[in-house]
């Protein structure tokens, strides 16, 4: 039997306490987009092999996937996948297609929480597992002292009459060992923290659930804002430099929804959809070195077929 998962990217708004204050770190805001997405094929095998792109880290996923579940192997085909990192999310997306679609292809059922956990996943941000799960906006709460994956805490439809101009400029975002040593040095004052969580449960939450385009552009930027104060020491400014300039970029053409996603380099502007493609010729023209594209919400997650 032959499965194929598709499964979204995602933006990240931000994590609220990167510092652990009070015995609960992190907490995370973001959403699901429909593009670029990750399709990866499989189907039961004799050994793990993979095909097509980042077969090296696609097979390391898989073997921990068929060690987990006492497969023999899969043969992977990863058919595409957002560039690594960028700040789009596609290791987790990868990570979990591949989950998914193996044990789906041995007919065994596998809960994305469990797979994420397994393929370690999660272990600051739950955003990209539940964008992978549902689709949509989410909120997850961090992690306290007992919690073996960051609970769900808010997930909602993204109106879809709102969409993302979003750019991707030359460079790569912090990750690995430089990511770890970047969250030990953080030290943000309490008061952004308290601030951010403000934001989202008065402003941001209310904004979306009453699809108030300006009200949500207006604190979207202003939740950036706080958290990218709160990293500033790791990345040299509210924002990384080559995002910094981007963002310019998109406020100069009137978006004023706008912010970097996770450690960057990408960014987006939030704009009405009926008015996204003449704002995305703009946007090309004002950022003619980055890769610029629509993307809209994607408030179902992953899409699994099976053939045969």
């Amino acid at each position: 039997m032959k499965v194929k998962v598709s499964s979204p990217a995602r933006l990240h708004f931000g994590i609220l306490n990167p510092s652990e204050l009070e015995g609960r770190g992190y907490g995370s805001v973001g959403l699901a987009i429909d593009r670029p997405r990750t399709v990866v094929e499989a189907e039961p095998y004799g050994e793990v092999k993979a095909e097509g792109l980042r077969t090296e880290d696609a097979e390391n996923f898989a073997r921990k996937i068929t060690s987990t579940l006492g497969l023999r192997g899969v043969k992977l085909k990863v058919l595409s996948i957002a560039p690594v990192h960028v700040g789009l999310g596609s290791s987790t997306q990868l990570a979990l297609s591949i989950a998914m679609a193996t044990a789906k292809a041995h007919k065994l059922d596998l809960d994305p929480l469990e797979a994420s956990i397994v393929m370690g996943r999660g272990t600051r941000s739950g955003v990209g597992t539940y964008a992978f799960k549902h689709g949509g906006f989410i909120v997850d709460g961090g992690r306290g002292a007992n919690t073996s994956f960051p609970p769900l805490i808010f997930n909602h439809p993204f109106p879809e009459e709102w969409s993302f101009i979003v750019a991707i400029p030359k460079g790569l975002g912090l990750h690995g060992g430089g990511e770890a040593e970047a969250f030990r040095s953080l030290k943000p004052p309490k008061e952004l923290i308290y601030r951010a969580s403000y934001v989202i449960l008065l402003k941001l939450i209310p904004a979306l659930l009453e699809h108030d385009f300006e009200s949500f552009s207006k604190w979207l930027t202003e939740l950036q804002q706080i958290v990218g104060s709160m990293f500033s020491p790791a990345q040299g400014g509210v924002y990384g430099k080559p995002s910094q300039e981007a963002i310019e970029a998109l406020m100069s053409l009137g978006i004023k929804g706008v912010g970097q996603s996770s450690w960057g380099p990408s960014v987006y502007g939030l704009v009405e959809t009926k008015k996204a493609e003449e704002l995305l010729d703009e946007a090309e023209r004002a950022l003619s070195k980055a890769e610029v594209f629509l993307a809209h919400p994607d408030n179902v997650g992953a899409r699994v077929e099976v053939e045969g």
